[in-house]
């Protein structure tokens, strides 16, 4: 028998839903994706969901965040009933439906079971007896052993262990009883999470007491509109995102400067190696020396200076590159540290933003933060000693021949913007994308029973590669201007040199200049496009880390609306009265939507051991 099929017959709801992140829509009709919309609202008619979603602000297009965090416990609950009566199941497995439900969502809950149950097969798991009582047989379980079977009457007079149970849970259900008017449902299901006009809330000035043991003012963005909006790091400053990291870097700026200048000093050795090289060359030629012990002499020294660079540019390339690399490791960790901080001590709506979905906000931890070793670690390095490179290279050429030097300048930008636009098609990437695609994937990872029992990965796979996969038209034009530049990049090379030697034999003719000097320009000029190209590189790279860096210190920045260290401590025990009149709840992406009105005394006073 194939489990594919044997799932399909079975619907799930198990004791906490897995919710996705996508619309009201999306999520019902992970039971049945080809599912047209009367059969979506047919389905959460039957799970008593129907009424609800139409209150929601958008109804059935109403965007939940992963795990449906926007709905209460009821709402997601009668959300998975639908997901799985939609399917038409021939068995319902109920696992634990309601235990994590209150009395109330309860009740509403298990009268759309009972709707449910009509027709099909129904199994349910349950340690509350009361969503039980309808059941054709009950069976009691101890140990992994049967200890009872019957209905509900028949093990109600046997007495025993089923007797003893439901005592004891309907005894826990009476314990608290807090004094609510409105709440999520009333008992007919019908949701009071009505629309509400922005007056019929009471003003937050007014709510705020004077005898409050906070003592901060209400703050001036009491709005909740501002929610939306991430707060800037740099609202109050004028420091750049990539200084202030460099500020953040103070405890390694000794490793921080030494690397910078050691790879300076590796970029200027490169410029070196063609004064040498065109010694070769020079007044006493090499090749023309006629006396072979000068020959030899003259041989080794050149060689050991070749050698003596070349050993300069591995102390130099390879102890500042681990210093740049310990500077930005330990920056990294730290602000990993703060970043993962700034997540903890946010409100729980900044959540309820799709950009601060549990999948993304893991990515951005994982990646995002990486960027500062990209910026203040060994690429910086690599940008110094671009630079040290072009300038040395660049003074050199200029010292023996401005003339020869400006008509190999003039290829230089067609280089540099060659390689610029080359490297940016190859290394290209959307980082929101990529988001995109760690959130899918987290989802899956973390709803797997979801995934397994509904058979979703096929549409767990497809939906990954949607949100992974570009236009094949994006794809064509990027690959068609790939080409064009590619070839701009390597053609223009050979136009610099036809027009090098060419200028460089006319000023050879006039006695303007000589031949070593010829070949100290040309490869001064060549490193100089070296390292502007590898600076051309790391710049598309650059950039984008830049822009992950000012997200990443914007989160890190942003004040959470609801500080829990706020405030004083009481150094007594506190013996007052807290009255709530008329306290009113809502999430500030459905501004409109009223969640909670409840009134209600709370008494403290101090207790000792004994009256414990």
């Amino acid at each position: 028998m194939s489990v594919e099929w044997l799932r399909r017959q079975i619907g799930l709801v198990s004791q906490e839903p897995n919710l996705f992140a996508g619309t009201v829509v999306e999520n019902i009709r992970i039971g049945k994706p080809e599912a047209e919309l009367e059969e979506v609202e047919q389905s959460a008619k039957q799970a008593d969901a129907h009424n609800f979603i139409l209150n929601l602000p958008e109804g059935y297009e109403t965007f939940l965040t992963e795990g449906g965090g926007k709905l209460s416990g009821g709402q997601k609950q009668r959300l998975a009933i639908a997901r799985a009566l939609i399917r038409e199941p021939k068995i319902l497995l109920l696992d634990e439906a309601t235990s994590a439900l209150d009395n109330k969502s309860e009740r509403i809950v298990q009268s759309a079971f009972d709707k449910a149950c009509h027709g099909r097969t129904v199994i349910i798991i349950a340690h509350r007896l009361t969503t039980i009582r309808n059941a054709d047989r009950i069976v009691v379980i101890d140990r992994g052993i049967v200890q009872e079977m019957g209905t509900h009457e028949e093990l109600l007079a046997k007495g025993s262990l089923f007797v003893l149970s439901n005592c004891l849970i309907e005894t826990q259900g009476l314990l608290i009883k807090p004094h609510v008017d409105k709440y999520e449902e009333d008992e007919s299901g019908s949701s009071s999470e009505d629309e509400l006009s922005d007056n019929e809330f009471p003003n937050s000035s007014e709510m705020h007491r004077k005898e409050s043991i906070r003592t901060s003012e209400p703050s001036e963005h009491d709005n909740l509109s501002s929610v939306d909006t991430n707060v800037s790091v740099l609202r109050n400053k004028k420091t750049h995102a990539l200084l202030e990291a460099l500020a953040m870097n103070k405890p390694e700026w000794p490793y921080l400067f030494y690397g910078l200048v050691a790879s300076t000093a590796t970029g200027v050795t490169l410029p070196m190696f063609s004064l040498v090289y065109a010694e070769i060359y020079g007044v006493s030629d090499l090749f023309g020396m006629q006396d072979p012990s000068a020959k030899r002499e003259r041989a080794s020294f050149l060689s050991g200076i070749f050698a003596m660079l070349g050993f300069l540019r591995l102390f130099f390339a390879s102890t500042g590159n681990a210093a740049l690399g310990v500077a930005g490791a330990r920056l990294t960790k730290r602000t990993r540290r703060l970043f993962f901080k700034a997540i903890l001590k946010q409100e729980v709506a900044w959540f309820d933003r799709p950009e601060n979905q549990a999948g993304l906000l893991t990515a951005r931890l994982a990646t995002e933060v990486q960027s500062l070793h990209r910026v203040t670690g060994t690429q910086l390095g690599i940008f110094f000693e671009s630079f040290g490179l072009v300038v040395s290279a660049l003074t050199i050429a200029f010292l023996y021949s401005w003339k020869l030097t400006l008509v190999a300048m003039a290829f230089v930008p067609a280089l540099f913007l060659a390689g610029t636009l080359q490297t940016r098609q190859l290394s290209g990437g959307d980082s929101q994308k990529q988001g995109l695609e760690a959130n899918v994937a987290q989802e899956a990872f973390t709803s797997y029973r979801t995934v397994a029992a509904f058979g979703l990965e096929k549409a767990v796979y497809e939906k990954f590669r949607a949100a992974s996969k570009k236009s094949p038209g994006s794809r064509y034009c990027q690959s068609l201007l790939f080409a064009v530049v590619h070839c701009l990049a390597n053609g223009t090379f050979f136009f610099l040199i036809a027009a090098y030697f060419y200028t460089a034999a006319v000023l050879f003719d006039r006695k303007e200049l000589d031949l070593p000097s010829i070949f100290r320009i040309f490869s001064a000029v060549n490193f100089a496009a070296q390292g502007l190209g590898r600076a051309a590189t790391y710049a598309p790279d650059f950039k984008t880390a830049s822009q992950k860096i000012k997200n990443t210190l914007s989160t890190i920045h942003r004040e959470t609306r609801m500080d829990v260290n706020e405030g004083l401590y009481p150094s007594e025990p506190l013996k007052a009265i807290f009255e709530f009149k008329n306290v009113y709840f809502r999430y500030p992406t459905r501004r409109r939507v009223r969640i909670l009105k409840v009134s209600y005394a709370l008494c403290t006073y101090p207790v000792t051991c004994s009256q414990a």
